[in-house]
């Protein structure tokens, strides 16, 4: 239908462009609101981290503290999740059918892992400070970069493997010198990598 009077057409127009109007700012309010919705959403996803990372943990330490925790890489835990979850497996098979695994042993393994990765970690850059001052990779590590001296990463190995050693001295003396004999290749790991083509075997 056309409306000719002018008058008719400036209110329909009118009414046309308030209709508009409010349809506009439906839209808006809408998507305000959605962008809103999403903003929150996202913040409380961030705000709840209940579990810090391990990185997380090393770049909240005390400064005198953190090159310690970096050079054991502890801000890179897969090496003792490696060394773990092997042993997690031999208890839950050696544990008789229809009981839980000993929560002693799992802990004893698991802080052994963590202790014996951390001192591989501190002799593999102690063989290689010099080469790692040259990678890019590696140059911002305690001793290639001077955080740490060697006379102080001695000091942490004798701690860590003091600390190994109690803890081996908890199982049979079967396991005592099983446990010992590991510590040739743990020292050799970063002699295979200068002289040979196979540090992973000699890792594995």
């Amino acid at each position: 239908m056309i409306i000719r009077s002018n008058g008719l057409v400036r209110k329909v127009h009118g009414a046309t462009w308030i209709a508009c109007s409010n349809i506009n700012s439906q839209i808006t309010k809408k998507d305000d609101f959605s962008t809103t919705k999403r903003y929150i959403s996202t913040s409380t996803r961030r705000s709840v981290s209940l579990i810090p990372t391990a990185s997380s943990l090393v770049a909240a330490s005390p400064p005198n503290l953190k090159p310690y925790l970096q050079l054991m890489r502890v801000d890179k835990p897969i090496g003792t999740w490696l060394l773990y979850w092997p042993c997690t497996w031999s208890i839950a098979m050696a544990t008789p059918a229809g009981q839980i695994p000993s929560i002693y042993m799992l802990s004893l393994f698991g802080a052994g892992a963590f202790l014996m990765r951390s001192a591989g970690c501190v002799i593999n850059d102690l063989w290689d400070k010099d080469f790692d001052k040259k990678v890019e990779r590696t140059k911002l590590r305690p001793l290639a970069c001077g955080s740490l001296n060697e006379k102080q990463a001695v000091g942490l190995l004798a701690g860590l493997l003091s600390s190994s050693l109690a803890i081996l001295m908890q199982l049979n003396w079967f396991s005592v010198a099983v446990g010992a004999s590991s510590m040739a290749l743990v020292v050799g790991y970063p002699l295979a990598k200068r002289y040979t083509y196979w540090p992973q075997f000699i890792l594995g």
